[in-house]
């Protein structure tokens, strides 16, 4: 049924794109809208620079992430009262 609405859905994009009128953020979010149907979403690449292993990388983001939950559970308000699924172990 979407489907059916894409012109009309269009339209009201390109409309709004053009409207001297509308809200420089409705004209750029129309822009943006109609750029991304015509010719897809631009990739998000990410590069690791250096030789940096990709493993040890996620291994070391994880442990930061894990260390920084576990002092929070450990401290303050929360102390003793954090679920163990957040992996204060090793893995």
């Amino acid at each position: 049924m979407a489907r059916t609405h894409t012109a009309e859905a269009l339209a009201t994009l390109v409309t709004i794109m053009g409207n001297a009128d509308a809200p420089a953020t409705a004209r750029v979010s129309a822009a943006n809208a109609v750029l991304d149907r015509a010719w897809g979403k631009p990739r998000q690449d990410f590069e690791l620079s250096g030789t940096l292993d990709p493993v040890a990388a996620i291994q070391r983001a994880r442990q930061r992430v894990h260390g920084h939950a576990k002092r929070a559970c450990d401290t303050g308000a929360n102390a003793g009262t954090c679920d163990a699924s957040i992996g204060h172990g090793p893995e």
